[in-house]
């Protein structure tokens, strides 16, 4: 999925988390809540920064971004639960479900086509629904811009979360706009 994929994922999840909880916070919390799981959704995907810096170009077959510990739910369960444990205020603990419905719907829906690293550490294996269209056609693309725009036309339009990703969005829209 594309970053704003990502983000609207994370805010829609966020979003119902928060409405089953009824957190006692005030509506400013809240909408703050909200925009920070924005952030954590598309964060996960840091380490693609270091893959591309590890192999100076965009040939993601040698190393994959998701091979790394970001790109599976355990270290995030620990930072939740840090997150959580050490916050001083509701809103703190609170911060913590906006961490986990940003970071938590980015490795769900990494999961239709991608992989996720779900067992690590004890194993790398990447566990997905269903296998994407392939991506290495790229791989000696040195424009980060073009290498995007390629992969969104050739690969991301044809994969089934695309349309996940578009009702995400959609979802998210009518949210925030609905104020529902």
């Amino acid at each position: 999925m594309m970053p704003y994929d990502h983000a609207a994922a994370g805010f829609v999840l966020t979003f119902i988390l928060l409405k089953i909880i009824n957190p006692a916070l005030m509506p400013d919390q809240i909408q703050s809540l909200l925009y920070w799981s924005l952030f954590w959704a598309v964060i996960v995907d840091w380490d693609m920064i270091i893959s591309y810096g590890l192999m100076r170009s965009l040939k993601m077959g040698k190393v994959s971004h998701r091979s790394f510990p970001s790109h599976a739910p355990l270290p995030w369960i620990i930072f939740i639960l840090l997150v959580y444990f050490l916050a001083n205020s509701l809103y703190g603990k609170y911060f913590a479900v906006a961490i986990a419905g940003g970071a938590g719907s980015h490795l769900l829906v990494d999961t239709i086509e991608h992989g996720i690293m779900w067992l690590w550490p004890f194993s790398k294996k990447q566990y997905m629904l269903y296998e994407g269209p392939p991506s290495g056609q790229f791989s000696e693309e040195k424009n980060l811009l073009i290498y995007y725009a390629k992969m969104f036309r050739y690969v991301y339009m044809r994969m089934r979360s695309f349309k996940v990703g578009l009702a995400v969005v959609a979802a998210a829209l009518v949210i925030f706009f609905g104020k529902l």
